[in-house]
């Protein structure tokens, strides 16, 4: 457990550096060698998260466009050459980070949070394979990277609209508002369509 807190350490720290340091912001830190498709065009797996049943706002929508995007630009199209794609990259995967945490515990969906470590699992093993400069394994793991966060990120966005939705329809019997607060940090759902599919038990409702 004290390897791997502290390899996650080591991995925070690395990224902080790339983000906020203009010696390394430019850079990938990885060879031409390391440049395949695996890793490289699985990128556009974050764009999975697009199709989920959620009620996605458009600023949801590019977000994930863009992380597709950035993600084949940094570790294919520009790897093994400095470009500010790279550092433009991991802000945005830890701002997509924060927004499925905050999104899981918002919803109450912490098993996702739990279930978030075989991905984290396998980015820390890529990084300990990019340390040790074992491209092949570098390549197999940064792909399924790729592939393991998407899928689990499409049935977390899946499971929190059943959530969001159970929500409604509870505060809705209750006599509640539906557009309250909470609807309005997620999505709102129009009262009027709640009222055909759910109508109300009692007239006061």
């Amino acid at each position: 457990m004290a390897y791997v807190l502290i390899k996650f350490a080591e991995v925070f720290i690395e990224q902080m550096r790339g983000m906020f340091t203009s010696a390394h912001f430019n850079e990938a830190h990885l060879p031409l060698e390391a440049k395949h498709w695996f890793s490289g065009l699985s990128g556009f797996m974050f764009i999975l998260p697009i199709f989920s049943r959620n009620r996605m706002t458009r600023y949801g929508k590019g977000m994930w466009l863009m992380q597709a995007l950035l993600s084949v630009l940094a570790d294919y199209t520009y790897l093994g050459l400095s470009h500010p794609v790279h550092g433009v990259d991991r802000h945005a995967a830890t701002i997509n980070c924060i927004r499925l945490f905050m999104l899981g515990i918002n919803a109450g969906l912490w098993y996702y949070i739990r279930a978030a470590s075989v991905p984290l699992g396998i980015h820390l093993a890529a990084r300990i394979a990019k340390k040790e400069e074992n491209w092949p394994l570098w390549i197999f793991l940064h792909g399924w990277w790729h592939i393991s966060g998407p899928i689990l990120i499409y049935w977390l966005y899946n499971d929190e609209e059943k959530v969001y939705v159970a929500k409604q329809k509870k505060l809705y019997h209750a006599g509640t508002r539906v557009d309250g607060k909470y609807a309005r940090k997620t999505r709102s759902m129009s009262r009027k369509s709640l009222r055909k599919k759910h109508p109300p038990s009692t007239p006061n409702a």
